[in-house]
């Protein structure tokens, strides 16, 4: 056998062929037949390549390992008896270098117990035990015979071979010159190695064993705390900590994150010398990377602006100050920096946010400020405040260790794949448990402090503003399997908590509340029963590919369902803004590293026996340095390109209303960023804000003219025709596009208002019904009918349809304009003037509204009244 291309046959071909068997990977036979012939060129081309090993006096041509190759076409072929007379032929060639014969033999060896030639296998097998030097070797050979025995029914024999092939691992110290090795191989030689060096002669006790495993986790422990504290640092920041929360977060947050390599350590110094604990290593390694990584978020900031350091302006209004001051106390906690999320687009997002351990901070969308009444807001607030109160943020990072631990554990009885998934499944049911349990408890303390209504009020406005639909069979589920109660859930649940004086009214339907509550505990009953089958089925045959189909499932589901849950108008608006850009595609990056990295464990692989051997297995560490180091290397050079990146600091000043800058930065580096078309159009808004109405219209259908596949520049112009009062032309560039956007509520509605200013009510209605076939539960349906309402003069149709639209809309700003218009023509002229005035500040507060030929309209009919009364 070569002494590098045999073992990494075993590696890559053998192991992927038994890992199979165990459960870790399904594929089908001519699949995996195919995938063992790729494994096994790439090898001979790594072998071959002067770069990877150097050619040794005495070794076998290139042509010699090159005859392999066409014998293991035959076998993918299906012609076995053909390759197996091939090999037989090399090995009973006088003039086959040694080395080929016994590569031919292994190989041989290897057709026939796959190919239930059990006898031929055993005297091959033979042969080459009898040849043996390395205990490597010795090992996989009487593991094959030992399986070549049983397919005899010869059951001493093989388990005679087994004993002795555990009996091997206790000599696994050294390995021999040449000898290829795994990278897991390495992690656990360092293992057992340091288990060695610390005590010499083993560790007998129990607490013994406790107490090493406990040093090296205090080590692991040191590593990971300095991690915790650059992550940290910027929120303790932004959160007004101190450097002590700092410390002491860091410090419990780092045996959080190291509990899987506990467990692997600890599993080390209690198992014994023959234990396979390769796979086990193998998947505690990778929870671990996971577990560090998910973990570390909730150190960050709760919301912070992507690629830059600055933080998100704070909350400036002196009565919200005082009323968190005052909510904060009750609730028994410090009082956090509250800090908030400003529109970037059209309409003012409701969302809320309560995170960073360091100094948990709060942050709220403007649209919380802004679209909702003082106590709905308090109500959003104190929900958030709760999640710091119940320590949600800190069980949280516990459920994602704890159940990608149990991934670990199963590493002992599963494969690789099998073991991740379980972790993966683990995580997504136990989180959805106690994740669901917090929404509740902070709802509860919500309503402790503002009250029941208040707060049932708010979460109803929240809800129904959510991206998530709330009708439908997925969103049924979606919501039976996701972290939060579904609307009507939440509503139930506190109306049946609330006392008799603060109950509020029952604006949902309680058949469904009881449907959904019972979705959800069906939900969890089917991910309890599917972790147990999991763990209960025999791992052989049907039933591995069966695990694993139920374990995709529990993972996958949940993030299904949630996509086809999403409301019809987000999912168009969505698709409508997406466009392919010239730069560069990151996959080509990512495919560039990952070659590169598989390239350089194949070089460990060659190189690790040969350092072993040079400088001892004791000091085998060094080898993983150097994929660490070049881990570095490129996340330091990831950051590095992001920080010269001119695209995050572009929309950073388009999102803060900075519109010179923004188009300062485009014209510096219009190179880098003439390919990206929608950074291109975020720009042309930007110009258009600040006031360069003629160019950002020439801009916007020159943008239409290079990309016509990219069908928004065409409402973006048509709102900017609309806001000039260039009606019948906004109108036309909507409809040149109705057709390519089937199914987008947003060009029936330009239209819709465009159809308004030009006196035509008949085609808005129609306009308003289009939307009402795509999507029936939307406020612009009763929004546009209510200024038809209004023009014709029917003022209570006008007044029940504006209440629908305010429920589905709760705070928008052309909902606001029309109830100003209302008042101003059939009722109070103050209450008129009193959202008119809050329209405008919404107006103000939103980039992007083009909602200014409205403004225009009912400015107009104010002043209008202001004069007739005078």
């Amino acid at each position: 056998m070569a002494p590098t291309i045999g073992p990494l046959f075993r590696l890559l071909s053998a192991a992927l062929l038994d890992k199979c068997q165990s459960g870790s990977v399904i594929l089908q036979p001519r699949t995996l037949k195919a995938l063992t012939l790729c494994i096994r060129i790439f090898v001979l081309l790594v072998m071959l390549s002067p770069q990877l090993a150097a050619q040794k006096i005495g070794s076998p041509s290139e042509s010699d390992w090159m005859s392999f190759e066409g014998i293991s076409e035959q076998e993918v072929a299906g012609d076995i008896d053909g390759a197996v007379e091939s090999l037989k032929s090399m090995i009973a060639d006088s003039d086959s270098h040694p080395q080929i014969v016994s590569t031919a033999r292994e190989y041989l060896s290897y057709l026939c117990v796959e190919n239930n030639r059990p006898q031929e296998a055993v005297d091959q097998l033979a042969i080459l035990l009898s040849d043996a030097t390395d205990p490597f070797n010795q090992y996989d050979f009487l593991h094959e015979r030992s399986r070549a025995y049983s397919m005899l029914g010869n059951s001493a024999l093989a388990e005679a071979d087994r004993l002795a092939a555990a009996e091997l691992l206790k000599s696994f110290s050294d390995v021999d010159e040449g000898e290829a090795v795994s990278i897991p191989y390495l992690f656990q030689l360092l293992i057992k190695q340091g288990f060695h060096k610390i005590s010499p002669n083993g560790i007998e006790s129990t607490s013994g064993k406790f107490l090493i495993s406990g040093f090296l986790a205090f080590g692991l422990w040191l590593l990971i705390v300095p991690y915790n504290l650059w992550m940290g640092n910027r929120q303790r920041i932004e959160g007004e900590g101190t450097w002590k929360r700092l410390w002491c977060v860091s410090s419990g947050m780092a045996l959080i994150q190291s509990l899987p390599l506990q467990f692997m350590v600890l599993f080390c110094a209690f198992s014994t010398p023959e234990s396979d604990i390769e796979s086990l290593i193998f998947v505690a390694i990778i929870t671990f990377v996971l577990v560090l990584f998910w973990c570390g978020l909730y150190l960050l900031p709760p919301t912070r602006f992507v690629g830059v350091s600055e933080g998100l302006p704070k909350v400036e209004d002196s009565g919200f100050c005082k009323r968190l001051d005052v909510m904060s106390k009750k609730l028994g906690i410090q009082t956090p920096v509250a800090r908030i999320i400003p529109s970037a687009g059209g309409t003012m997002a409701l969302q809320g946010f309560a995170g960073g351990l360091p100094h948990p901070s709060l942050t709220i969308s403007d649209g919380i400020l802004m679209r909702l009444s003082e106590e709905e807001t308090d109500a959003i607030v104190a929900h958030e405040l709760g999640h710091i109160a119940n320590y949600s943020l800190w069980f949280f990072p516990i459920v994602v260790s704890v159940s990608w631990t149990s991934g670990v554990i199963a590493a002992l009885w599963f494969g690789v794949w099998a073991s991740l998934l379980i972790g993966c499944a683990m995580q997504t049911g136990v989180s959805r448990i106690v994740s669901r349990y917090f929404e509740y408890n902070s709802d509860r303390k919500a309503a402790g402090i503002v009250g029941y209504v208040a707060t049932v009020t708010a979460l109803d406005k929240i809800h129904i503003t959510n991206i998530v639909g709330n009708t439908g069979w997925a969103s049924f589920f979606a919501y039976s399997m996701a972290t939060h109660p579904s609307h009507e859930e939440r509503l139930s649940a506190l109306a049946n908590a609330a006392p008799v004086t603060d109950r509020p009214e029952v604006t949902w339907s309680e058949k469904t509340a009881k449907r959904r509550r019972m979705g959800s505990r069906v939900a969890f009953f089917i991910w309890l029963s599917i972790m147990v089958c999991s763990i209960v089925l025999p791992a052989f045959d049907i039933w591995v590919f069966l695990r694993l189909v139920m374990l995709c499932g529990v993972v996958f589901t949940p993030s299904f369902l949630i996509q086809k849950a999403i409301r019809k108008d987000v999912k168009a608006d969505l698709k409508r803004r997406q466009v392919q850009t010239k730069t560069k595609s990151n996959w080509v990056v990512y495919s560039v590293v990952f070659m590169v990295a598989t390239l350089i464990f194949s070089m460990m692989s060659l190189a690790g026996a040969d350092f072993i051997t040079d400088h001892g297995s004791d000091q085998a560490w060094l080898i993983l340095l150097f994929p660490l180091g070049i881990a570095t290397f490129l996340f330091v050079w990831m950051v590095w390109k992001n920080s010269r990146s001119p695209e995050k600091k572009i929309r950073l000043a388009i999102h803060q209303k900075r519109w010179q800058d923004a188009l300062a930065l485009g014209e510096e580096n219009l190179k880098k960023i003439k390919g990206n078309t929608a950074l291109r159009h975020d720009l042309i808004l930007a110009r258009w804000m600040a006031g360069e109405e003629e160019a950002a219209i020439a801009a916007m259908a020159q943008l239409r003219e290079d990309v016509p596949s990219f069908k928004h520049p065409w409402l973006m112009e048509g709102m900017m025709h609309l806001e000039r009062g260039e009606y019948q032309t906004a109108l036309d560039l909507v409809n040149e596009v109705k057709d390519d956007l089937e199914g987008d509520v947003s060009p029936h509605g330009i239209a819709a208002r465009c159809y308004r200013f030009l006196d035509q009510l008949e085609q808005m209605e129609e306009e308003a019904n289009a939307i009402e076939n795509i999507i029936a539960e939307i406020a612009g349906v009763p929004a546009f009918r209510c200024a038809v309402a209004i023009d014709r003069g029917e003022s209570e149709l006008a007044r029940s349809l504006w209440e629908q639209a305010d429920r589905l809309a709760p705070g928008d700003i052309y909902i606001y304009l029309l109830k100003a218009e209302l008042e101003f023509r059939f009722g109070s002229q103050d209450e008129g003037q009193q959202y008119l005035t809050t329209a405008k500040g919404l107006i103000d507060a939103t980039p992007f509204a083009f909602l200014g030929a409205e403004l225009r309209y009912v400015e107009a009919l104010a002043n209008d009244d202001a004069s007739a009364e005078k």
